[in-house]
């Protein structure tokens, strides 16, 4: 068979399915009027590809009778009456009201009966698809898993970077542009550190798209310049995922607590013995499920177990929603003591604000944006000493954490250095001041997203001591930093919830244990190997 043939006969089925699925009932009867195309040719290699792209179905969706689909009916005796017979009649009455769509599975079936019993006409699965219009490649490319075709070729790959912009301004509204505009500067030294390890997906983008570097910033700068720049336009994943992840540095000036002055340092909160510790922020979230996780190190801690987590929020009818959470009990005795560990305290989710024409913007809301109140405090009059807090992360949720029910992972090495990222600290840092105005407090009314960061630039840390430098101005010092901050020399350790997501993940992943090595490669996990997934945010799929 011809490939221009094989094409056709693609493209008719494909249309055909999908026009049906989309009501597009015209589009519907005029390709099935046309007898289904090569089945009414007395070509029998054509007739033959026809049965073997149909034949699938029927154990696939028993439920439907696709038949007319391929042509099996003519169109004499097809009436709309025997339509609804032979598609409705199987239907249950949930199935009625929301008819499951399968358009993106059923396609790639279609391509891969084409491709396993027409070897000889060479098709190429991912220019077949190409072939299609975008509406049902974007379909197509959200269902596969893990959004794997984008590695088929630079085409699906672009597709696939610039659904995470359309994914951003449909979370966080269209003035999120005005937003990337003011803290582009940081935003792009961010971007640019993560070439230590993904420089060349990146240039995949940039070089197709012939993307400039706006590297000098200036007021006069418009949101689309930002948006078509290198490092924004081509990295839109990291994007949407710095805008969707929150995580709060931990700033003396955050905290309340009644010890010296002199245990303050400049990028963590050590604290020790204090019976006063108060936390309150302000951030913006959009809907979605998030893991709220405290990034620590323990020395001899005493009082975790008596500290409070409270997440607030408003309904979009007003009503005040307030998640409270705490820490296991024991949390003194499991935690280990001089290691870096990330905790997850709890999960909770955000609900999606009812869609209006205009979007809708009050004091605690912001189109589909929530403002939200985090406060972390003591609940009895118990001593607090021995532990230093990092940052307090909202993620999304992750394999880890979620599907595999981890408690915590740890670190031996407990240098902040290795956890504290200046370029990503400052990003935040000035998201924060563009949304809340330097406001952080819940109950104040302030406009959102009209803070300027060139007010608070020298409150910024651009100090990072590490041999010898001082500071990470420059882009050569910039990657050296990110040399120094993304080096797999930090092995992690985890601990489930239960023995049987321990087992799973061990039987899955390998060992994580100390000594796993000596037993050989096919023991050591494989989880991560880079060891790059906890150093940067959770980046979700389509």
């Amino acid at each position: 068979m011809l490939r221009q043939d094989v094409r056709t006969l693609f493209l008719e089925r494909v249309w055909m399915i999908w026009c049906f699925y989309s009501g597009e009932r015209s589009h519907f009867e005029k390709l099935r009027s046309r007898g289904g195309g090569f089945l009414q040719q007395t070509d029998g290699k054509r007739r033959w590809a026809a049965e073997i792209i149909m034949r699938p179905f029927e154990s696939f969706i028993p439920k439907f009778s696709l038949y007319f689909f391929f042509g099996r009916c003519s169109p004499s005796n097809h009436s709309s009456s025997s339509r609804s017979c032979s598609l409705e009649k199987n239907l249950s009455p949930a199935d009625k009201r929301t008819p499951p769509d399968f358009r993106p599975q059923i396609t790639l079936i279609i391509l891969y009966h084409l491709h396993s019993h027409l070897p000889n006409c060479s098709i190429a699965l991912d220019g077949m698809i190409a072939s299609l219009p975008i509406e049902i490649q974007v379909q197509i490319l959200s269902s596969t898993a893990g959004s794997a075709l984008r590695a088929t070729n630079s085409h699906f790959y672009l597709l696939y970077n610039d659904l995470y912009f359309n994914k951003l301004v449909r979370e966080f509204g269209e003035d999120v542009v005005q937003t990337l505009q003011k803290v582009y500067p940081w935003l792009r030294k961010y971007i640019k550190s993560l070439d230590h390890f993904r420089r060349k997906n990146r240039e995949i983008v940039s070089k197709r798209l012939d993307l400039k570097d706006a590297q000098f910033w200036q007021q006069q700068n418009l949101p689309v310049d930002v948006v078509s720049s290198k490092y924004i336009k081509d990295s839109w994943k990291y994007v949407y995922a710095l805008f969707k992840n929150k995580r709060l540095f931990a700033d003396y000036s955050d905290y309340r607590i009644d010890e010296p002055s002199n245990y303050i340092y400049n990028h963590y909160v050590e604290i020790n013995r204090t019976y006063l510790l108060s936390l309150s922020k302000t951030i913006w979230l959009a809907p979605g499920k998030y893991n709220l996780n405290i990034g620590l190190v323990v020395k001899h801690g005493s009082g975790l177990g008596t500290t409070k987590f409270e997440v607030s929020f408003r309904t979009p009818q007003g009503d005040p929603v307030v998640k409270t959470f705490y820490p296991p009990t024991n949390i003194n005795e499991i935690l280990p003591k001089n290691q870096f560990c990330l905790l997850k305290v709890a999960e909770f989710e955000i609900p999606r604000i009812p869609t209006e024409p205009k979007g809708s913007s009050s004091a605690y809301h912001h189109k589909q944006l929530y403002k939200v109140q985090l406060v972390m405090e003591e609940i009895g009059l118990y001593l607090k000493s021995g532990f230093t807090i990092y940052f307090i992360d909202f993620l999304q949720p992750s394999m880890l954490f979620n599907d595999y029910d981890l408690l915590y992972y740890t670190c031996k090495n407990t240098d902040y250095r290795k956890y504290i990222n200046i370029p990503l600290k400052s990003f935040y840092k000035v998201l924060s001041y563009v949304q809340n105005q330097n406001v952080d407090d819940y109950q104040t009314e302030i406009p959102y997203g009209e803070g300027d960061p060139a007010r608070m630039v020298q409150n910024l840390d651009s100090e990072l001591r590490f041999d010898g430098k001082d500071n990470i101005s420059s882009d050569k010092e910039l990657l050296a930093y990110a040399d120094f901050f993304f080096a797999n020399d930090n092995k992690r350790s985890f601990k489930f919830n239960t023995v049987y997501q321990r087992r799973q993940f061990i039987n899955r992943f390998g060992s994580f244990e100390d000594g796993a090595e000596d037993e050989g490669p096919d023991s050591v996990c494989t989880y991560d190997p880079d060891g790059l997934k906890w150093k940067v945010p959770i980046l979700g799929e389509l």
